[in-house]
């Protein structure tokens, strides 16, 4: 709000430190309804894996991995827990969505037979297809909520993210296809090589060219691992196609980079401090709960009271008692609730990628094209209008006349009697 006149000018430290706007994830991030978003996808995710490993030709690396098995021993360790070994681990789970389009181009790049590359392939496009509508959804209510702090509805941001899911879907797919083409163009190289006597010559020879091509493909593969949650809030906050989401991130991190490392350095730095401080409530919340029901239930043997749920939970040595059917029936029902909550851990995680992610958007945004961060598409739909229409009244555009109140009935006949 602007002072009055005569006013000092007020200072503000998000003016001269932009990036200190990075700290508002955190309480954009626990938003209940973007988490819910989060475990969605990275449920949808680990179904689809576990469905393309039971193909034939699926090696190890597509082994299925549930949200809360990923890393068995960080996801609700909490204080008995220490060390860079933790801390790497949590790195992890805050970049879990960017995992799950690198882990998959990393064995695309690698020397895969063709059954690994094809289910590498299914692994990245259906990754893909979760996080364009419900990665999306997410990245349009942080823009919303930080450019204007308003909340927006779920059903709201789940239209807006339904209505441009082939923008969200064939952005970055517009950099794998040109990586793909220059691919083959080496490959076509390497062909020529293959031709006798001149081949190893006029190959050599050329060298230079697939050398240029490499060159461009490894500034493509850079702009796919750190470009392309900008291209979803992109289009998250602006409304565009697949085409502005893949020429803005591509431009505002190769002609912004030291403000995209620092704003990254950021994000990551206190993603991981209030990752940290999640994950040591969820494993307080867990030991008073265990503590004060093992009491109660009079067990003999606890075990470890910091992991009595990322253990193997079907392990009946742990939590020890005469009757039977605690082991058969009461452990597992426990060890559901408890895999909800590392769940809702993990999916916080991942809530906080997308909305830190969106948030230095808007950052470069700023710094590269002069724009406010208050500025976001905004859709504007019809209100109804719940008061009745008023009966009689004659439209705008109509000329209003005036008709004589219709007598009575009877009036006139009365009339003719009497006169």
């Amino acid at each position: 709000m602007a002072g009055r006149p005569g006013d000092p000018p007020t200072f503000r430290y998000r003016d001269l430190f932009p990036w200190l706007h990075v700290f508002h994830a955190f309480r954009l991030a626990r938003d209940g309804r973007k988490v819910l978003l989060a475990a969605a996808a990275l449920l949808l995710i680990a179904a689809g894996n576990r469905l393309l490993s039971t193909l034939p030709f699926a090696s190890e690396e597509s082994a299925p991995r549930w949200p809360w098995a990923a890393s068995p021993a960080s996801a609700a360790r909490g204080l008995e827990a220490s060390g860079p070994d933790w801390l790497v681990e949590s790195a992890a789970e805050l970049l879990r969505p960017l995992a799950h389009l690198l882990e998959p181009g990393r064995v695309l790049l690698g020397r895969a037979d063709v059954g690994a590359s094809a289910v590498a392939w299914a692994q990245l496009l259906w990754a893909l297809a979760v996080w364009s509508f419900l990665g999306a959804a997410i990245t349009r209510m942080a823009a919303v909520e930080f450019a204007r702090d308003e909340r927006i509805s779920l059903m709201s941001a789940g239209r807006f993210a339904g209505s441009r899911f082939l923008s969200y879907f064939s952005s970055p797919l517009l950099p794998i296809g040109f990586i793909l083409a220059m691919w083959v163009l080496c490959f076509v190289g390497g062909l020529i090589g293959r031709l006798p006597w001149v081949g190893e010559t006029l190959a050599g020879a050329l060298w230079f060219i697939p050398l240029a091509l490499g060159f461009f493909m490894a500034l493509l593969v850079i702009g796919i691992a750190a470009g392309w949650p900008l291209m979803v809030a992109t289009i998250s906050s602006e409304a565009t196609d697949a085409y502005d989401g893949f020429s803005r991130s591509y431009s505002y991190i190769y002609s912004r980079p030291w403000h995209a490392v620092w704003y990254a350095i950021v994000a990551v730095a206190y993603g991981l401090v209030v990752l940290v401080w999640v994950k040591l409530v969820a494993s307080f919340v867990v030991y008073l709960a265990g503590w004060a029901v093992s009491l109660g239930l009079n067990l003999d043997d606890v075990g470890s009271p910091w992991t009595p749920f990322v253990s193997d939970l079907s392990d009946p040595a742990r939590f020890t008692r005469d009757t039977p059917g605690w082991i058969s029936a009461g452990r597992p029902l426990a060890g559901f609730w408890l895999h909800a909550l590392v769940l809702a851990v993990v999916a916080f995680a991942s809530s906080y990628f997308w909305t830190a992610a969106t948030i230095i958007y808007m950052l470069l945004r700023q710094s590269e094209d002069a724009t406010d961060l208050d500025e976001v598409y905004v859709t504007t739909e019809a209100e109804r209008d719940d008061l009745l229409p008023l009966v009689g009244a004659a439209a705008s555009e109509q000329a209003v006349i005036e008709r004589p109140a219709k007598p009575p009935e009877g009036a006139s006949q009365r009339e003719d009697a009497t006169g």
